[in-house]
Parts: C-alpha cells; structure tokens; sequence
C-alpha cells in the first residue's frame, strides 16, 4: 500500500513540474541570421561569420568597388618594385564619422586559394587626410585591397571582403558589409591588348651642340619611350609598357626596334644625359607621315607619340631641351 503511494506522489508532482515549465509551442524563433544588425552574442559563430556563398556583389553598405572583376598579372621576374595591385572600395556618407575597422568581423575569404594563396591579399585604410579631403581627418574615405604579385598564381578566383565599423552609425557597425569581386590572375606579359609594332630611330647629329650649350660633361646618355598610362594599369600588357637603350655622346644614330606598341595608348619619349647638368631633351618628327604624331610637351622635357598604324617606321630627331643643374 506505501509503495502505491509513493509512486503515485511521485507522478503528481512530476505534472506539477511539467505544467510549471514554458509552453515550447508558443515560443517565437529567435535564431540569428547571418550578417543581422540585432545580432547581440558576440561569441555565436553566425555574428562572426556570414554566409560563405560567394555572391559578385561590388556595393554594399555604402562601400563600392568601381568593377565587378579585375584581371592582375603575376610579378615580372626580377622586378623589385612592381606597381601595387590594388581594388579600391570606396565609402560615401554612411561611413562618415567612422575611423577604424572592427578587427573581429574583418575578414578575407577566397573561392580558390590556388588562385589567391593565404596572405597573399591584405587590406589597409584610405582616410580623407590621405586623400587631401579632410582636414587632417582619420575619417575612413576608403579601403585598399592590395594583391602580393608574388603569391598570386594564374587561375580564376572569387574574392570576398566582409567588415564592420569600429565606430561611427549603427549602420555600419551593426551589420556586416560585403563585398564580392571576381578576379582573374594571368602570367605576367599574356594580358593580351591589341599592339602596332613599331621600328623608331633617332638621329643625333644635334647632340654635340646641346652638350656644349648645357655645359654636361654627359656622363651617360639614353633614350626611353614608355606608355603615358599608370603602369598599374598596364602591369602585364602584352604590349612594352617601355623601352630604353643607352648610346655614346659620339654616336650618330641609335634605333629602337620591334617595339609592341599598344593600339590607342599615347607613349611619352625623351632622351635624357646624366651629369654634374641633367639634360631632358625633347623629340621632333624627322620626316612627314599621317601614320604617327610626335609632338613636344610644353616643358620641352619629353613628347608624346601616338601611333596609328602596324609595321611602321618612325624617324625622329632631338629638339629643345631642359636643363637642371
């Protein structure tokens, strides 16, 4: 009899304890979501981590790249000091006031790290002040994405930024802001451009006279015709982005041959005489041809040259100069 009792207490009470406990049916879903502003535990893996679907997107949160996609070209061997290879992603108003990145929720995935090998890619912030914008501002103006040419390998990769700010507007440091881009890698000399092939040659006879009016003792001399663009911009152009050659202050001629000019790009030219007087010395046209314009800049230090036709030959001759002592 005492042991019916007993476990018939025992039932009573357990449906006591049941009927005190939260009606799970009626209890709201309050799961985070990647990347949600109400997000409030710090320490759940969906506030450190949005989704990792590789979605181009190249504005977001008032951050913005100006393209979709970018083509690099791999580091030239032997060159210690290639151009930077760099995305700018640039902030407007919503990010005003904001000076630092939230460290925590920044981050740098890769679709194919073949392609863009880990540490290869870094970010780093442009402020106002930098940009000559602000009055000696740190406000955030924009964030550079800069590529090592010496990691990155030829391939094809997606590329994802994610951030929040540090301080500034809820907007930006409650939620996170991505960005996607595609990038394409391609060894360096095989970004193909359409190229004239040019032959130029130069004659000297004028440079007697310029050595004795300048008073150089012309330590040496060269003469160098490179592209008027960036060279980050052209880094890896199937095209010569420049060519030089060195002569002697008694040479008569000298020639610059088989140079792969890219088509619509101008090239600056210029010879240029090495000593206790550094001499600019600028070009003229030494014949008449529709097929190419050469033309001295209004320092006299260099011309520009744009070309338009394949296989040609261009002769030119030195004009004025500029002098530095």
């Amino acid at each position: 009899m005492s042991k019916t009792i007993s476990v018939l207490g025992l039932v009573l009470i357990s449906l006591a304890l049941f009927g005190c406990g939260p009606d799970l049916s009626s209890t709201p879903d309050i799961s985070p979501t990647p990347g949600d502003s109400s997000i409030e535990n710090p320490d759940s893996e969906d506030s450190i981590t949005a989704t990792q679907e590789f979605v181009i997107n190249s504005s977001d949160n008032g951050l913005s790249a100006e393209k979709t996609s970018y083509t690099f070209a791999t580091l030239q061997p032997g060159d210690q000091f290639p151009p930077a290879a760099s995305i700018r992603l640039t902030a407007d108003s919503r990010w005003a006031v904001c000076t630092a990145l939230n460290e925590r929720y920044t981050k740098i995935t890769v679709e194919n790290s073949d392609v863009l090998p880990d540490g290869s890619i870094k970010w780093g912030i442009v402020t106002k002040d930098d940009l000559g914008i602000g009055n000696e501002s740190n406000e955030i103006a924009a964030i550079d994405l800069t590529l090592d040419r010496a990691m990155i390998k030829p391939g094809q990769s997606k590329l994802k930024f994610e951030t929040r700010g540090h301080n500034g507007s809820s907007g930006v440091t409650g939620k996170i802001t991505a960005i996607c881009l595609d990038i394409v890698v391609k060894e360096f000399g095989s970004i193909e451009v359409d190229t004239y092939t040019v032959n130029l040659s130069l004659d000297l006879s004028a440079l007697p006279s310029i050595i004795d009016e300048t008073g150089t003792d012309a330590a040496s001399l060269s003469w160098t015709i490179t592209d008027a663009a960036e060279e980050a911009d052209v880094y890896g152009y199937s095209a010569d982005y420049s060519r030089s050659v060195d002569f002697q202050a008694d040479d008569s001629i000298t020639r610059i041959s088989d140079m792969k000019f890219a088509v619509g790009h101008s090239y600056d030219t210029w010879v240029f005489i090495e000593g206790e007087v550094r001499v600019w010395i600028s070009l003229l046209p030494d014949d008449e041809s529709k097929d190419y314009v050469l033309t001295p800049r209004e320092d006299n230090a260099q011309s520009a040259l744009t070309v338009s036709k394949d296989n040609l030959t261009i002769n030119a001759k030195l004009g004025d100069y500029f002098s530095l002592k």
